[in-house]
């Protein structure tokens, strides 16, 4: 009866956690404790606080999407059909394909509203199988962004927007631009291979765009 708690308990100092790290458009060479990505050196340095060490007491699986939107889904099911102790995501649309994929697995996400891009019910309770941080500074930053932009030029009136269709920021951004009174030029970009932008700078350069974002 004494050996056996102890024998448990050895088990379970042993493990070995897997955790997989995503991110849309990163290189994996950035996922690492000496990043120049400030908030993965961050990761990093808190799980080696807690004791969780790469190579020893975990192992870590990389994934990048590489920018290729239409990647994205089957990317994040395969991440989900490996089964990894957790999911550590960056982005609320890889955040969302993880969430249809596994509702069982733990994710972790930095996003920027998770609220407003209908991830969570609230930041409170969260509930579900996902949590994370919140970076989203609000609105203001596009309204300060775009008085930048007009000191740097007092005629600006023709605003372009790199983002993607689907992109839930981008219409944010869109709000802000017409609350300043820019008119919005060019289409939204509707996927990420080389002929998308180039199909966009096209479109948004022939409309006359005084700036871009």
């Amino acid at each position: 009866m004494l050996v056996l708690p102890l024998t448990a308990w050895a088990q379970q100092k042993t493990k070995v956690y897997r955790i997989a790290i995503l991110h849309p458009s990163r290189p994996v060479s950035e996922m690492t404790e000496t990043s120049n990505v400030g908030y993965y050196r961050a990761f990093f340095e808190e799980l080696r606080r807690l004791g969780y060490v790469e190579g020893s007491s975990m192992v870590i699986e990389r994934y990048s999407g590489e920018g290729r939107a239409e990647s994205y889904p089957a990317l994040a099911r395969s991440v989900a059909d490996r089964n990894p102790d957790l999911v550590f995501v960056s982005g609320a649309a890889m955040a969302r394909l993880l969430e249809q994929a596994t509702s069982r697995i733990p994710i972790v996400a930095v996003t920027n509203d998770p609220v407003a891009d209908g991830l969570v019910p609230s930041l409170a309770r969260p509930g579900g199988n996902l949590t994370g941080v919140s970076v989203d500074p609000g609105l203001e930053i596009w309204g300060k962004r775009f008085e930048l932009f007009q000191e740097v030029i007092p005629t600006l009136s023709r605003m372009g927007i790199l983002a993607l269709r689907e992109n839930p920021e981008r219409a944010a951004i869109l709000r802000t631009v017409q609350k300043a009174g820019l008119a919005v030029v060019g289409p939204p970009l509707e996927g990420s291979s080389e002929a998308d932008y180039r199909r966009f700078f096209a479109a948004t350069s022939q409309q006359d765009a005084d700036g871009l974002i």
